[in-house]
């Protein structure tokens, strides 16, 4: 608001309406030129001067515009995430966030999952959010800012939450070389620590040239050891063998409960024949 009025001799005060409602008029002092006035109206709204006066409402001084002021106001942005996962270490889990209002793009906005923060930039909704867990165990995914074109969000605007389950993975060693007397029998044995019991095993050797592949399921509570010193678990299962002359056994794979398996699946034995004199 600006005038050409002595101020500093006068003060003059305005009557300032939004909407054209006279149930919304306000008194504001006139003390500068020009004058702030500050208003907060919650939707977008026209604001007129109707009267300008010094000390008697009825008695107008001077000329005033009757152009309105219009003042927009745009809803804030807000964000909704979702999609909860539950994967293997060494995955990748996909949320979704929902971004809101679309006259709003593009939004910055910012995840955490407690421990890291990731900035974001997008034009476009749902935005899908890739995310790698630096470690087995549960996070959660939240989103803690957004701001769009004109606007701030505020905490009552971000709703939502992702859970992530990551699955540690299966470690397991093969035992078992050693130099037997044909027609004698020994045991390969497989060793299984971390990931979730029960486990399927399975390990493969040849015979005339032909691969041959055995499988050992449910390897679980019956087959767990536990060091009384460290408490940790192992999950031990044997499979005696008797072959006819030397054979290489490899392992060739492992499954947890949850379909994880190891990093690298890398051991054999040999079972090294000797004839009978």
């Amino acid at each position: 608001m600006t005038s050409n009025w002595d101020l500093a001799a006068k003060p003059l005060k305005a009557v300032i309406r939004r909407d054209n409602d006279v149930t919304t008029d306000m008194t504001v002092d006139v003390t500068a030129t020009p004058q702030i006035v500050k208003v907060t109206p919650l939707e977008t709204s026209a604001y007129n001067i109707v009267a300008v006066y010094a000390y008697d409402p009825d008695c107008s001084q001077g000329t005033f515009g009757t152009k309105a002021a219009i003042v927009p106001v745009r809803p804030r942005p807000t964000s909704y995430i979702y999609g909860d996962n539950s994967l293997c270490y060494g995955g990748t889990a996909t949320v979704s966030i929902d971004l809101t209002p679309a006259s709003g793009a593009p939004w910055s906005f910012v995840v955490t999952d407690g421990t890291m923060n990731f900035n974001l930039t997008s034009d476009k909704t749902p935005y899908v959010f890739e995310y790698t867990p630096e470690a087995p165990g549960t996070v959660s995914l939240n989103v803690i800012s957004v701001s769009d074109s004109y606007c701030a969000a505020t905490d009552a605007d971000l709703k939502g939450t992702a859970t992530i389950v990551t699955h540690d993975l299966p470690r397991v060693t093969m035992a078992g070389t050693r130099t037997i007397c044909q027609g004698q029998k020994t045991d390969l044995t497989f060793s299984i620590k971390g990931g979730t019991a029960p486990y399927t095993l399975s390990y493969y050797y040849l015979l005339d040239g032909v691969e041959m592949t055995r499988t050992i399921a449910n390897i679980g509570e019956d087959q767990k050891v536990t060091d009384p010193v460290t408490g940790e678990e192992t999950y031990v299962a044997t499979q005696t063998v008797s072959p006819a002359a030397t054979t290489d056994f490899y392992l060739r794979s492992v499954v947890d409960a949850h379909g994880c398996t190891p990093e690298t699946v890398d051991a054999m034995a040999t079972v090294a024949i000797m004839p009978l004199p």
